[in-house]
Parts: structure tokens; C-alpha cells; sequence
């Protein structure tokens, strides 16, 4: 049976952490290490966290360099076959998630599942792709908090990149497909419900994901970089010609039909 560390991380939080820490305790699945990294809140997060101790592997609560550093801080402290990063606010969907995925066998880098958006009061369904592809991480990526990676993967690649304030699980989640070749594995399961108030989710930090992107990607890809421009413009170029010629049909079919 595979041992599943779950890593939480966490600043200033209390009602989320508290809602995430429920969702983790009370899984059915045994093998499970529950690690919490604490930013050094001041909100009363302190105080959840040892309300539920005693089923608590491990936790700390210090101040961090950022989330980066604090998911860092808990990939060092986990022992487990798989981690599931499931930052405070994120929760797990059923009290028997991880017993589902741990029925599965699976031997992948990285198995994932699809998630539910939190926003307003109500639930969005977010499915990922299942064929993963170079082009697909360009302008996407996968939810970490419906994400198992093997603990191999940070042997292999290292741990996320701190420089990267923003993309640093993006980027590792690239490497693994592109450069190392490491299998993935999609399933059909919901992971986790995510409130839609990440720091990936703002509007007003896309320009710095975009330029974080096209720094890793200049840095480790840059040679396929004006292919993949050509191959935009190309399919841009062919999207404005479908419009025109449909549009074309439907005035035509329009006019007959007047007449």
C-alpha cells in the first residue's frame, strides 16, 4: 500500500486551514502523513492546527521566503510514495479520495485527477486534459491540488524553483514531460474542491505568469520557441479564414432564403 503525504501550507488562514486539516483527517484511507507548513500567522491559525495535533505528522509555523519555499519545507519533511499538495482553503472532495486513488496501482510520476472551482457559493467543474502534449503546458497546466507526484520526481529534478514566484509548480510539472520524459497518468476522479481566489487565479498577476513563462521557456526551450510562433500564426491565420468562409455561407443562405 503506497503512503500518501499530504502537504499543507498555510498564512494566516484560520477558517480555510481549518476546513482543509477536516478534509485530510477524516479520510478513510490509513497510510496517510499530514504535513503542515505555517507562514508564521498571527490570525489564530496556530491555534487550529493544535486543536487537531494528534493527527498531525508534522508542522511548523515560522516565518518563509514565500509559497514556494514553504511547499519546499514540507517536500523535505515528507517520506511518503506520492504527495498532494493541498494548500489551506483547498479540500478534499469525499472522505474517501485517497483510498480511490490509492486503489488504483499506479506506478506514474505524476497521476492526476480533475477538480471543482469554489467561487461565489458554487461549484465549477475543471477537467484536464488526458492527452498532455509540449503545446498544452505553453498556456496551460495541471491544479497541484489534484495532483499525486512520486517522490522521485524532486530526486530527479530538484525542488520547486524559488526564483519563480508564480510558476514554479508549472515549471516543474513541464521538466517532468519535456525534458525528462516521466510518465504521467490521468484518472477519471475528482481530487479537490479550490476556491477561486489563488494567487494564479488574480487577473492582476497574469502579465508576471506570462513573463515568468517566457523566461523558463527561452531559458530550456528556446529553440523551439519560433516554431511554435509560426505554428500560432499559422492556426490563427486559418481561424480567421473558417469565420470569413462561414460567414460567407451563412449571408448567402440568408439571402436565398429571403428570396
Amino acid at each position: 500500500m503506497y503512503k500518501i503525504s499530504v502537504i499543507t501550507i498555510n498564512f494566516n488562514n484560520k477558517t480555510g486551514l481549518e476546513k482543509t486539516i477536516q478534509s485530510v483527517i477524516y479520510q478513510t484511507y490509513p497510510f496517510i502523513e499530514y504535513i503542515i507548513i505555517d507562514g508564521g500567522s498571527t490570525d489564530g491559525s496556530v491555534e487550529v492546527i493544535k486543536k487537531y495535533e494528534d493527527k498531525i505528522t508534522y508542522w511548523v509555523s515560522e516565518p518563509d521566503r514565500g509559497i514556494y519555499h514553504a511547499m519546499n519545507k514540507g517536500v523535505e519533511k515528507a517520506t511518503g510514495d506520492y504527495l498532494l499538495m493541498l494548500n489551506s482553503g483547498d479540500y478534499l472532495i469525499s472522505n474517501n479520495i485517497i483510498n480511490q486513488f490509492a486503489q488504483l496501482s499506479t506506478t506514474e510520476a505524476i497521476v492526476y485527477g480533475d477538480l471543482k472551482w469554489e467561487k461565489d457559493q458554487s461549484l465549477h467543474n475543471h477537467k484536464f486534459d488526458k492527452e498532455l502534449s509540449f503545446r498544452y503546458f505553453l498556456n496551460n497546466s495541471l491544479g497541484h491540488q489534484a495532483m499525486f507526484i512520486h517522490k522521485s520526481i524532486h530526486k530527479t529534478i530538484g525542488l520547486y524553483d524559488e526564483d519563480y514566484k508564480i510558476t514554479a509548480d508549472w515549471k516543474l510539472i513541464l521538466l517532468a514531460y519535456s525534458k525528462f520524459n516521466l510518465p504521467f497518468r490521468y484518472i477519471n476522479l475528482e481530487i479537490s474542491i479550490c476556491p477561486r481566489d489563488g494567487i494564479s487565479c488574480n487577473p492582476a498577476n497574469w502579465t508576471q505568469i506570462l513573463s515568468e513563462r517566457k523566461m523558463f521557456l527561452e531559458k530550456e526551450f528556446k529553440t523551439f520557441l519560433p516554431d511554435y510562433d509560426n505554428m500560432q500564426r499559422l492556426e490563427n491565420d486559418l481561424k480567421t479564414l473558417k469565420q470569413s468562409y462561414f460567414q460567407k455561407i451563412k449571408r448567402r443562405l440568408k439571402k436565398y432564403i429571403l428570396e
